[in-house]
């Protein structure tokens, strides 16, 4: 469903680690095409004039208005660096998305716990587990087989609508967020909540990046903004999948333009 990478202060350091990593894991089911090109390499070159989507309309979410201020001031940047800027969003059914995600990953955690359960030979007790992880234990013995793999097509499904959406734009430019960071415990499980709950809470300020952990896209979070009270809003560029090192090509440029590694915060505990 994802796939971890790093937070660094620089565009090069992320080229560099992913260099490091990227690559077929033997025997994996699946795995992503590389380029020629070092990714190192792309980070340093401008990329072509490319086509980029912006999509401040889906999914149907409340967007704070420092948020959309800073996803067009990134626009408008994209487009002195000769790139082309449209409004356009890819027609996703994010209720159905977000439905296939959650029989997903709850299902997989049932699977998983009760392999821990029967591997260690005891039962895994309440005070083992976070509240909202018990709660997605639960939920997930609910789902059927039909169901789970019924989940998996229509994930599929999504990347192949992407992958179309895709011919047209080289890159989305979106939110990271649908609001500046959130208060501490905001979003977080609650007593009573559910599946449904937690997710409607959840993705009221994390709308826009499962798409594509389900549709195996790269993404990248560039933080070229910050809302009145200092605090970063990122602007969120996704690309096809095996597209890294045009993500790379991109983040390189928008940081030659518009340094972010000097920027500090009101309140900043560091020493470098």
């Amino acid at each position: 469903m994802s796939v971890g990478h790093v937070v660094c202060r620089s565009v090069r350091d992320s080229a560099l680690m992913l260099e490091l990593l990227a690559g077929y894991q033997s025997g994996a089911p699946y795995g992503a095409g590389l380029g020629k090109d070092s990714f190192l390499l792309q980070s340093q070159q401008d990329p072509r004039p490319l086509r980029v989507a912006l999509n401040l309309t889906e999914p149907d979410v409340e967007i704070d208005t420092e948020v959309v201020r800073c996803i067009r001031e990134t626009a408008a940047l994209l487009e002195t660096l000769g790139h082309t800027v449209e409004e356009a969003a890819p027609g996703i059914d994010y209720d159905l998305l977000n439905q296939v995600q959650n029989t997903l990953i709850a299902s997989d955690m049932t699977a998983w716990l009760d392999y821990v359960q029967q591997a260690r030979g005891r039962a895994i007790s309440s005070e083992e587990l976070e509240p909202m992880t018990h709660m997605i234990w639960r939920e997930g013995a609910k789902f059927s087989g039909a169901e789970v793999a019924g989940s998996l097509q229509l994930m599929h499904r999504f990347g192949f609508q992407m992958a179309a959406f895709h011919r047209r734009y080289d890159v989305i430019l979106q939110p990271v967020t649908a609001t500046p960071a959130p208060l501490l415990g905001a979003i977080t499980y609650r007593d009573g909540d559910d599946l449904l709950t937690y997710t409607r809470r959840f993705k009221a300020v994390s709308a826009f990046t499962h798409l594509y952990n389900m549709t195996g896209q790269p993404s990248m979070s560039v933080p070229l903004g910050e809302s009145s009270r200092g605090l970063p809003i990122g602007s969120m560029f996704s690309a096809a999948v095996g597209q890294d090192g045009l993500l790379l090509s991109l983040a390189g440029q928008l940081e030659r333009a518009k340094p972010w590694r000097s920027r500090r915060p009101a309140v900043y505990a560091g020493s470098v």
